[in-house]
């Protein structure tokens, strides 16, 4: 266990010691040392899975402390990319209760998730989300 682990771990310990074992609230000082500790185990090709569990500390806070920290920025690779999604729109004709044929349309998104019995209109708004 490394040194800053263990001062974590005292830390942990005076806290419920003083507020009758109830679960520690880290400060922004303490915050923003344990999210320079975690990017210094990153440097080292650690993931956040696993130093959160050393840490003792829920992945999904420690992520948001990293997020919050350092807002995401896109690579140079990913920003000469163009920010489109690949998709799927098929076309078909059918009949409403009037009885005139309409188009509807369905969308397949790479996740595989399909949305059926679209207008044109409800599919301009589908893309538009993408982005």
């Amino acid at each position: 266990m490394s040194e800053f682990v263990e001062e974590l771990e005292r830390a942990r310990r005076e806290w419920a010691r003083l507020h009758g074992g109830n679960e520690i609230r880290w400060n922004a000082v303490w915050r923003a040392r344990i999210v320079a500790w975690v990017r210094e185990q990153q440097a080292l090709e650690r993931v956040v899975p696993e130093v959160a569990r050393e840490l003792s500390i829920p992945v999904t806070q420690l992520r948001s402390w990293l997020y919050a920290a350092k807002p995401w920025r896109p690579s140079d690779e990913e920003a000469d990319k163009p920010p489109l999604r690949p998709i799927q729109i098929v076309g078909e004709r059918v009949r409403v209760a009037d009885g005139v044929p309409e188009r509807r349309y369905a969308v397949r998104l790479r996740a595989g998730v399909i949305v059926r019995d679209l207008t044109l209109s409800e599919v301009t708004e589908v893309l538009r989300s993408l982005v």
